[in-house]
């Protein structure tokens, strides 16, 4: 009976007082060696000023000593215990990661999206409580087997999430991970992991996600990893993985949707009748090798989204089967094989407009009318005709791009483009097309990009292209076009990037005006009106370039490097200001003794202004301009062989870093191969083609792989790769600024869901049974360990986070205009200037510039960060008032945030509802209104609401 009645106090004990101790616990505060631990996590950082969450902790605002009511702390209502942590985002800075070993209760800690360093190897051995660890995106370094074996020593194996993507872990994938049983994702990618995948990695049946892609893992994958029966996404992708992948790899994937073993050197052998035991969404296989036959089991997978099977050594027809399998796909990717045939006369519906690439294989017959269901379509590099019954009588008001060089079309091109309003890419280049330019190409108002080059259009340029205001390249080299340059080329197309009007039949002046195209890289007039009577222009180009740039040319100091690359800008120079004569001794006709001496000496002083004072000592004495170039000649173009040596190895040794500017490192090129054309060395068109191609960066090998490819027996022209080389530059640019139209999130609202390694989203699923509030997600973003800072130069960060002093921006908005090794007939005009367009946009959180000198009024501060659609953080450094003239009235726009690396200036709709404006959007009119007044009002143009009349007229109100 003693025993019954001891057994009830005990259960009436825990049933009441210990309750009540707990409860005292929490409403005292949080337990004091893990207040300590966060106070002590806190000291070690650099918090920035932008994290309003650490930085109140310990503060009056942070509720002071208990640190359950800190900001992304979140204690346990029973023990009071931290049990979660949600700094994910914060801009925390530092290497405080040694302080969790006194919160043991810790279940879930999210750190992602940080600049954190230091090693994790040891700063988690005690916390075996853990259900999900969220480090991605961060700086952090250590050995990735220690680590491993300290979470595998854990006897209770409740971790279920590890994050830790986007860092610098270093070594092998150890045997023990696969002791870890309760993981159900597994995030590793961008890291620099080496060696085998394990073969014990099969024992992880919980596993739903792995992804591992951009390490340096090598080997065969393991047989083992078909017995993860409970696999949903499975990414193996850019490493140095090799081997045959056979149907074991896959035989109890039955959950399997999401695909990627791209970029490796992997074998696909399947047997022709083998029928996989899951559906994919997404399918990435390119680079491996699956030919030459089409692979049958893809007969199978109906419901596809993302198809890229390109570069995967298939030589074979397409199937009829294939064009039936999936309408909801958004992208197929069969580019770069040997694919033979022709497309089915049957149409084929698509439900999303996908992106279609069958470029570079070996497809033949006319273009059936189903592809232009599509929001881009690259058909280049095939042997496809019958273009008209493509392009006529259809509507493709979604096709954005369409590339269909290097095909055997040799037809008038039609004239019925009107329809393809939206049509922002289009290239022709390499064909046959006959007869005129069409007039209607003028009506694709969204046009940037337009080549036509190697074709046979004769005539005059049509004057309604000057309708193309958003054109940045232009290209219709190697025509028959004729006829005067016209002006408009210069002053109705502000945003052109690249102009090249090369092998025609065209004469005349070239404006002086023409440098004053802000964006301008590459005119090219060569090689005009040869032979016909009339003056030819490329002889004009380069005087009249330099003639509308006087007073703006910059001359560094000769100081003794780079003396082929300064005497070519001071003969430029002298040109510009009519005291070229001197340098050949050549006196001009009627020309008297005295007004000689005074020319002569005139160009002597201005050579003079621009030697070191060191240089300038060694050939005092010389008195003629002819004298004093010869004389620098003979001490400094040096034809030795050591010289020689030296140059070569500067050659052979340039080599363009990932991010850096195609402009800059052709600068570099041209004036190493310039040095040694000046001691004797000349390389011929396509010898130079090569050496450009050679050094370009890894990221480049798809489009270097493209140009060579694209030859045949041809010889390749430095021109021409040049030009696509830029153009390649431009379109990556713009791929990336599209995204910068809609600003996401700002960092003080958090990120609900973040993109993973840039192949499909990923959402993070770790959470504590006990906790205050729901987890937010940790997962990862794109990287920022390849990126080049705009600002600094260096790698590892973006110009927003950079900590040195910003760069002279006045020296980018000089022109700096220089001849290229080509000669006289070509001519290459680099500046920058910053965009004062705006753009009505549904999808941005607020109004947003880049420009501090648009703003009325004024604030600085640290306001947060945005992310864009690539994922790229952007700073906010203060916000103010902006005036705009917009049809005929001024329109003041408030709490416009400035951004600086902003692409585009945008007006948030959403920020006008909030402000009491009503935003209507009918058909492609638009219209802003607030009560009964109309403020605003304009049409479509393309994908964007602008106002009526153009592209951006939203103009600045001059104060």
């Amino acid at each position: 009976m003693a025993i019954v009645d001891l057994r009830r106090c005990f259960q009436l004990w825990h049933a009441f007082v210990v309750p009540l101790l707990h409860m005292s616990l929490s409403v005292n505060g949080c337990i004091e060696r893990e207040r300590q631990a966060l106070l002590a996590f806190k000291q070690g950082l650099v918090v920035d000023t932008r994290s309003q969450i650490v930085s109140t902790w310990g503060t009056s605002e942070g509720q002071n000593n208990d640190c359950c009511r800190w900001k992304g702390v979140y204690c346990s209502n029973q023990t009071g215990q931290v049990v979660e942590l949600q700094l994910g985002s914060q801009s925390l800075q530092g290497s405080a990661m040694d302080v969790w070993g006194n919160m043991s209760s810790l279940a879930v800690l999210n750190l992602t999206d940080n600049q954190l360093e230091g090693d994790i190897t040891n700063s988690f051995s005690e916390l075996c409580m853990l259900r999900s660890l969220g480090l991605s995106n961060n700086n952090l370094s250590g050995e990735f087997p220690k680590f491993v074996q300290i979470l595998s020593k854990c006897s209770r194996k409740q971790l279920e999430g590890l994050y830790l993507s986007n860092n610098r872990l270093s070594g092998e994938i150890p045997e023990s991970i696969g002791q870890i049983s309760s993981l159900t994702e597994l995030s590793l990618y961008g890291n620099q992991l080496s060696g085998r995948i394990p073969a014990s990695i099969g024992q992880m049946q919980s596993l739903t996600r792995l992804s591992v892609y951009g390490n340096r893992l090598s080997g065969r994958i393991p047989e083992s990893i078909g017995q993860m029966s409970n696999l949903v996404y499975i990414n193996l992708g850019k490493n140095s993985l090799e081997g045959v992948i056979s149907e074991t790899h896959f035989s109890k994937l039955s959950k399997l949707k999401y695909l990627d073993l791209s970029s490796n050197s992997l074998v696909l052998n399947f047997h022709s009748d083998w029928v996989p035991p899951f559906q994919l969404s997404v399918i990435i296989l390119w680079s491996c090798k699956m030919g030459p036959y089409f692979p049958q089991w893809l007969q199978t997978q109906k419901n596809y989204s993302s198809l890229d099977i390109s570069n995967t050594t298939i030589s074979d027809i397409i199937p009829s089967w294939f064009w039936g399998l999936s309408r909801t796909a958004v992208l197929i990717n069969l580019s770069y094989n040997q694919i033979r045939g022709t497309f089915p006369s049957s149409t084929m519906e698509f439900a999303y407009y996908p992106k279609l690439n069958f470029s570079w294989n070996q497809l033949e017959g006319p273009i059936p009318s189903f592809l232009s269901k599509s929001s881009s379509l690259d058909l280049s590099s095939n042997k496809l005709s019958g273009f008209i019954s493509f392009l006529c009588g259809i509507k493709a008001s979604n096709l954005t791009l369409l590339h269909l060089s290097s095909n055997h079309v040799s037809e008038e091109l039609p004239d019925c483009w009107t329809h393809l309003e939206n049509l922002v890419v289009l290239e022709l280049c390499d064909n046959g097309f006959l007869g005129k330019i069409p007039t209607t190409l003028g009506n694709l108002y969204s046009l940037e990009t337009l080549k036509l080059k190697r074709n046979r259009f004769v005539g005059e340029l049509p004057s309604s292209l000057m309708n193309c205001k958003h054109l940045k390249v232009f290209d219709v080299a190697e025509n028959q076009l004729s006829g005067l340059i016209p002006g408009w080329l210069l002053f109705e197309l502000p945003k052109l990037v690249i102009l090249i009007l090369r092998s025609n039949r065209l004469y005349g002046r070239i404006p002086l005006q023409l440098c004053n195209l802000t964006h301008v890289q590459i005119l090219d007039f060569s090689i005009n009106c040869q032979g016909n009577g009339k003056r030819s222009i490329g002889s004009q180009t380069r005087v009249g370039a330099m003639a509308a740039d006087e007073g703006k040319m910059k001359i560094e100091k000769f100081d003794g490097a780079d003396f082929g690359f300064w005497k070519m800008q001071i003969e430029d120079y002298l040109y510009q200001k009519k005291l070229y004569q001197p340098l050949s001794e050549n006196k001009p006709e009627g020309m008297n003794d005295e007004d000689w001496t005074l020319l002569d000496r005139q160009a002597l002083g201005v050579i003079r202004l621009t030697l070191s004072r060191n240089v300038a000592f060694n050939i005092a004495k010389e008195k003629t301009t002819a004298g004093l170039m010869a004389a620098l000649s003979s001490m400094y173009e040096k034809p030795s062989a050591s010289n020689k040596v030296h140059l070569m190895r500067r050659l052979f040794n340039l080599r363009m870093t990932e991010g850096a500017s195609v402009a800059q490192h052709l600068n570099e090129l041209n004036t190493v191969t310039t040095q040694l054309s000046s001691v004797g060395i000349e390389f011929d068109e396509e010898v130079r083609a090569l050496i450009l191609l050679s050094s370009l960066p890894e990221s480049w090998n798809a489009t270097v792989t493209a140009v060579s490819s694209s030859s045949g027996s041809n010889k390749l022209t430095f021109d021409d790769v040049r030009d696509l080389v830029l153009s390649e530059e431009i379109r990556r640019r713009e791929s990336g600024e599209s995204s910068t139209s809609s600003v996401l999130h700002t960092e003080s609202r958090g990120r609900n869901s973040t993109r993973g390694n840039g192949r499909g989203r990923s959402n993070y699923r770790g959470r504590s049974k006990d906790r205050r509030s729901k987890s937010r997600n940790p997962n990862n973003s794109h990287s920022s360990k390849t990126v080049e800072c705009w600002n600094c130069g260096k790698i590892g960060h973006y110009k927003n986070q950079c900590k040195s002093a910003s760069k002279d921006h006045e020296a980018k908005a000089e022109a700096n205009v220089t001849s290229t090794s080509g000669g006289d007939d070509a001519l290459i005009c680099s500046l920058e200037s910053n965009e004062e367009s705006w753009v009505l946009d549904s999808g941005a959180s607020f109004h947003a510039t880049s420009q501090k000198q648009f703003f009325e009024r004024y604030v600085p501060g640290n306001l947060g960060k945005v992310y864009l659609g690539n994922d790229q953080p952007c700073a906010i450094i203060g916000k103010g008032v902006v005036k705009i003239k917009l049809n005929g009235s001024v329109w003041e726009l408030k709490d416009v945030r400035h951004i600086p690396d902003l692409r585009k200036n945008l007006i948030s709709v959403g920020q006008l509802a909030s402000e009491g404006y009503t935003t209507i959007f009918h058909g492609d009119d638009w219209k802003i209104s607030k009560g009964a007044m109309m403020v605003a009002r304009g049409k479509k143009n393309g994908t964007l609401f602008m106002t009526a009349g153009g592209a951006v007229q939203l103009q600045l109100q001059q104060k």
